[in-house]
């Protein structure tokens, strides 16, 4: 609304309220509220009635601009190019340097173009994923991980551990046990190293092992155990259980046999489910992703004379198929 507009309306209004009108009443009149006539009435008392341009608010708390320099000298100083934005900031509160808060260094950087990673994310490289295609033969690629096996006691678990060659689908060693820990894993991996007997290949073609970074699959004594006969251990990165898919997928398809009790009352329970899931696992199973071969004919290779079997005997139903419809239809012909 002009300013003229305003000294007007200002103007009915003192005359109305001279001859008694209440400022309500004038205000329902006009169409106008009462404390946006006051507030014309206060800027007329400070000499203009121009609209303000409308800009943006600054706070009364808002950053001296010695302070920014000061933090921005601090953040480039080269002894502290590790400290991270709260370092920053409780370095030049103990130094009585600068006060501000981590959101306002944050901010202070981005605005000066200095928002690069700092403290241990600067030094941060990201790790690579497993290369699953070094899997070409039994033994090259084994993946391992341990799942928890439920019971009807509120918070208590027995733990399957499990080691399943990648190629084949073919798990070559597993243990029970009540707790996580590393000698359980150990034993193990003997276990799988003796029935593989992976000492008599040469120290190059050994299997590479694959798991999450859990303490456990990272543990010294599991160290000691495997790197002295090169047996190498790759981990995956964290919170990515999609770079270790094989073993995630057995552990589903074990819990999700029809067999599977989904609680175990015993350990003896669990090792007896265990003792008869495995054998079926391994050598009864025809697994979708090998070929709908059982993983023993895959490990052990078998699977393709199986394959080959299988194709030549589709060609032999085929011929036979074609050969009964033909003199079907060679009967019929002289039927008629």
């Amino acid at each position: 609304m002009e300013a003229q507009q305003k000294e007007e309306l200002l103007e009915l209004f003192d005359q109305a309220c001279k001859v008694g009108m209440s400022q309500e009443r004038l205000g329902a009149l006009l169409g106008l509220e009462r404390h946006r006539l006051s507030r014309w009435r206060v800027q007329r008392m400070r000499g203009s009635l121009e609209d303000g341009l409308p800009g943006p608010r600054q706070a009364p708390h808002r950053l001296l601009p010695e302070e920014r320099d000061a933090f921005l000298a601090l953040a480039a100083r080269e002894d502290l190019a590790d400290a991270s934005v709260p370092v920053l900031c409780a370095y030049g509160s103990d130094t009585d340097m600068v006060y501000l808060s981590p959101s306002t260094g944050y901010r202070l950087l981005k605005e000066a173009h200095l928002s690069e990673p700092r403290g241990s994310a600067r030094h941060r490289h990201p790790l690579p994923r497993i290369n699953h295609d070094l899997a070409v033969s039994p033994n090259c690629l084994w993946c391992w991980d341990i799942t928890p096996l439920a019971t009807y006691t509120l918070g208590l678990f027995y733990y399957l551990y499990a080691i399943l060659d990648e190629y084949s689908r073919y798990v070559v060693a597993w243990r029970l046990d009540w707790t996580v820990r590393a000698s359980t894993a150990k034993e193990m991996f003997k276990e799988a190293i003796d029935s593989q007997h992976i000492l008599d290949l040469p120290e190059g073609q050994r299997p590479r092992i694959v798991s999450d970074r859990g303490s456990t699959m990272k543990s010294k004594l599991l160290g000691q155990t495997l790197e002295p006969i090169h047996m190498l251990r790759y981990f995956t990165r964290p919170s990515t259980p999609t770079d270790n898919p094989f073993i995630e997928s057995f552990f589903s398809t074990l819990k999700g046999h029809p067999t599977y009790p989904g609680r175990f009352e015993t350990f003896e329970a669990v090792q007896s489910y265990c003792l008869s899931f495995f054998p079926w696992y391994n050598h009864r199973h025809l697994h979708s992703a090998i070929g709908f071969v059982t993983p023993a004919d895959k490990h052990y290779g078998k699977a393709s004379t199986i394959l080959e079997l299988r194709i030549q005997k589709a060609r032999w139903a085929r011929k036979r198929r074609l050969s009964i419809n033909r003199s079907e239809q060679f009967k019929l012909k002289l039927d008629t």
